[in-house]
């Protein structure tokens, strides 16, 4: 039986780096041999797009560069654009807004700013499952995540065939970034912010409650998931945050107390609960 990594990939060879550079050869990365790009072998006219700046100050950049460019050898499909044949971000925008997919295979993510930019820009998305890309992408809006290589190349085929899925996916994450993660919603942090400290304790709580998801705690415009606990209306970014809320009650209920001086008496799912699943 083979022992999974934490990524839930097969350890079938192991290499163990100190002090050299990653050179691109262990199986996670590249083959040792040929190289196939896997969704190329359900569309066979697939165009690849690597579109990067390089930076002066990272020498294992340059490296990382190379050793794509000899991997890419006399391919006519794949191609690598950066700041050195003038790609600036005119030129990335226009990628973002007239590629067909979008990928950011991320194994670990803070806040994906290519994610939200292509989604803004309404491309639908395929991104790894990892750090804020999910909340990014809640509810299946924007595009699909998936955890290895095989599902991303599986991802990019399903979207490229199915056209109508693609632009409601894009469509979906393009609103979701103008609800969530705009300059708007950031100004409401801060003005939220200043309302809290002007009105004192009292009113910090209520604050909490009536303008924060109790889950991940983004701020929160107009609900889109709304429950009723013990007569107290919380409201969530997605059906996700809410789930999670269902699924671990003492967790969440818990912390929000401890955030906004409100004592929570009964537990879920047990207790009954409103949903709203509408939009405002």
């Amino acid at each position: 039986m083979m022992t999974p990594d934490r990524f839930g990939r097969p350890l079938r060879s192991l290499r163990v780096s100190v002090t050299d550079r990653c050179n691109l050869r262990c199986q996670y990365c590249m083959p040792e041999n040929d190289y196939v790009w896997l969704a190329r072998e359900e569309v066979p006219d697939l165009q690849l797009a690597l579109v990067g700046s390089m930076a002066t100050d990272d020498p294992e950049g340059w490296d990382m560069y190379r050793a794509i460019r000899a991997a890419i050898g006399d391919d006519k499909q794949i191609h690598v654009f950066t700041n050195l044949v003038g790609v600036g971000n005119v030129e990335v925008n226009a990628f973002q807004a007239l590629s067909k997919v979008v990928i950011q295979k991320s194994l670990r993510e803070g806040f994906g700013l290519v994610v939200a930019e292509a989604l803004w820009k309404g491309t639908p998305v395929v991104a790894g499952r990892a750090g804020g890309i999910p909340l990014q992408m809640a509810d299946g809006t924007g595009g699909l995540l998936v955890d290895s290589v095989e599902e991303c190349a599986r991802a990019v085929a399903t979207l490229l065939r199915n056209g109508p899925q693609a632009r409601a996916l894009g469509d979906s994450g393009r609103e979701r970034v103008r609800r969530h993660f705009l300059i708007p919603r950031l100004v409401l942090d801060e003005l939220s912010l200043m309302r809290q400290l002007a009105a004192g304790a009292a009113a910090r709580g209520f604050e909490w409650l009536s303008q924060r998801d109790p889950v991940c705690g983004m701020a929160i415009q107009g609900a889109e998931e709304t429950m009723t606990v013990d007569g107290v209306t919380l409201r969530f970014c997605s059906r996700e945050c809410r789930d999670k809320l269902i699924a671990a009650p003492e967790r969440y209920l818990s912390k929000l107390a401890g955030s906004s001086g409100t004592a929570f008496h009964t537990g879920l799912p047990s207790a009954p609960y409103h949903s709203d699943a509408g939009r405002s």
